[in-house]
């Protein structure tokens, strides 16, 4: 097992409260007797994805994956795009299965449209120029017949080398996958699981639900699950999902709904809640079911006031039904996953959240399609991590707090300007905060959170109020070393964190009533609190707001801060 996938499992949401042994034991019932191949035959610390070949640094040489069908391999040739074709079809284009030609024929995809997301690092063709093995294309024409599908997608065989055919060809990946008959999952851990003792979908013996739980395990895990452009594919092509698995020595094709069904009337409760959290394995909710749950009288109290905040519901609604996410939903899932070239990872986080492709952050923070606002609220909690803001300018200035991209984690080719990286959550548990926007130039949050004040001597941070352990206020305590840092060039400094969604405006059992009831959801490599630290800077932070100075990990060896409860407006 990967370490780093499972480390993304761990801290995800899904995991809160539950016993992870059975996972292990049916991960370990089909992959227990394999080594790791992460870093040759070992697997990776788990810290990041500079340290896991299966992720970054693995040089691809070999591009010529065969089906378990292809006998000969020596005489397999290899069939290239017949370009003519595809730049005859407009608009999104899949491979032809009805032509007997010795190149790729393209038509136009549509709902009889097969697509097919895979890792490209597993070696199933590159690009349309260079082909993909005629077995390889046999495959996917037999299995789109299965399901009488006309044509099949897949990158190899859809997105060319050249940059223009490129773009295009991405600007047409939510069409693709969103009409798209189905969508087969292939991964190589995946593929190679011989499900030959499960007889049907409606198999439910105690072997065959033992061995569904172990595919659930392994699809969790699998290096599909932690890829940026495989997450998108996912998400839009989640009402039927396929996995291609074996049996018998021959390809097999099972549902992951079905699959997921039996294990919840079936099977072990935990391995199905892993499962039920990652929903973007699963057909998006409908705009009235959205629409009742985000105002059900459950969740009232906050869901109203959310409402009320934001932009047209309907509109919102419409969204999630067309099986789009909020910019925050988008940004915590990509934040988990790695793309390889640089700059993909705001495309795929543009093409997450709706359909306009837009190269830079600061679009999808605040303005949308014609204009219309795609999110005007965010969770604080997203907020805190390590993710890089989007770069100051002048004129129209951009917001510090707003982040230039999904996750922590740059691509293969960039170095990132600090060693510890702190991945982005979503903040479910904690207050809201609303964008706002003056004349369409600086761009605002404001939010209530927990505050506490540096107090500044000779225009240097000096020190803060600290909480004792009883609960009691210290005065003066110094600030620390790595604290002082951030606060060059600043007249004036706060840190932030985010409060609680519920209960946060009553009294905290054992403290004094002001101190506010921060939030907790934080879940990463941290020894103490994430904080964010604030200041006001020289000739540039405008009359009663905040600039974003980045996060802090407070440790365990000094004092807290006290917090106090104050709205603040971040610019």
């Amino acid at each position: 097992m990967c370490s780093l996938a499972y480390q993304i499992l761990h801290r995800s949401r899904s995991t809160f409260l539950l016993d992870l042994r059975h996972f292990h034991q049916r991960f370990t019932g089909v992959f227990g007797e394999r080594s790791g191949r992460c870093i040759g035959n070992k697997a990776c610390s788990g810290l990041g994805p500079d340290d896991c070949k299966r992720i970054r640094g693995a040089k691809v040489v070999d591009q010529s994956q065969h089906d378990l069908s292809c006998t000969d391999r020596q005489a397999c040739n290899r069939i290239k795009w017949d370009k003519s074709s595809y730049l005859t079809v407009s608009g999104a284009r899949a491979v032809s299965i009805s032509s007997t030609s010795d190149q790729l024929r393209y038509q136009a995809a549509d709902t009889a449209t097969l697509a097919i997301s895979h890792v490209w690092s597993h070696g199933q063709g590159g690009r349309p120029e260079d082909g993909l093995n005629q077995c390889l294309h046999q495959r996917y024409c037999n299995i789109a017949k299965k399901f009488n599908c006309t044509s099949y997608w897949i990158d190899a065989a859809c997105i060319p080398c050249d940059h223009i055919l490129r773009r295009e060809a991405i600007l047409t990946i939510n069409q693709v996958f969103s009409t798209s008959h189905a969508t087969i999952l292939c991964d190589r851990d995946v593929m190679d699981i011989d499900i030959s003792i499960i007889q049907d979908e409606s198999d439910t013996s105690d072997a065959s639900v033992a061995l569904m739980e172990s595919i659930l395990t392994i699809v969790l895990v699998c290096d599909w699950n932690v890829r940026a452009w495989t997450l998108l594919e996912a998400l839009r092509g989640r009402k039927n999902i396929q996995l291609l698995c074996k049996s018998s020595g021959d390809n097999r094709l099972i549902s992951l709904t079905d699959i997921l069904r039996n294990v919840t009337y079936h099977g072990d409760i935990s391995i199905s809640i892993l499962l039920l959290t990652n929903h973007h394995l699963f057909p998006a909710p409908g705009v009235y079911h959205w629409i009742k749950f985000k105002t059900s009288s459950r969740e009232l109290p906050f869901q109203s006031s959310t409402f009320d905040s934001s932009h047209d519901a309907q509109l919102t609604a419409g969204r999630m039904g067309r099986g789009f996410i909020t910019v925050s939903e988008a940004a915590s899932l990509l934040g988990q996953r790695f793309a390889s070239r640089p700059g993909d990872d705001v495309i795929i986080w543009s093409l997450l959240v709706d359909d306009p492709v837009r190269g830079n952050a600061e679009d999808l923070w605040t303005r949308g399609k014609d204009g219309t606002r795609l999110d005007q609220v965010v969770y604080t909690g997203h907020l805190l991590s390590s993710v890089q803001r989007l770069p100051p300018k002048s004129y129209p200035r951009n917001p510090s707090w707003a982040p230039k991209q999904p996750g922590p984690y740059l691509a293969a080719n960039e170095k990132s300007p600090i060693s510890i990286l702190y991945p982005p959550y979503d903040g479910s548990q904690s207050r809201v905060g609303t964008i706002e926007i003056k004349g369409f130039e600086i761009k605002y949050l404001r939010a209530n959170w927990g505050v506490a004040s540096i107090r500044f001597k000779n225009k240097t941070a000096s020190s803060y109020r600290g909480i004792h352990s009883s609960g009691k206020p210290m005065d003066n305590e110094p600030i620390p070393d790595k604290l002082g840092e951030y606060f060059e060039g600043c007249y004036d400094g706060i840190l932030l964190h985010p409060l609680q969604r519920v209960g946060a405006q009553g009294e905290v059992e054992g403290f004094e009533e002001s101190y506010a009831n921060i939030y907790g959801g934080y879940r990463s490599i941290t020894k103490g609190l994430l904080l964010a630290v604030c200041g006001r800077i020289r000739m540039t932070s405008s009359e009663g707001t905040w600039t974003w100075l980045g996060v802090i990990d407070w440790g365990d060896d000094t004092t807290l801060p006290y917090f106090e409860e104050k709205e603040i407006l971040l610019e």
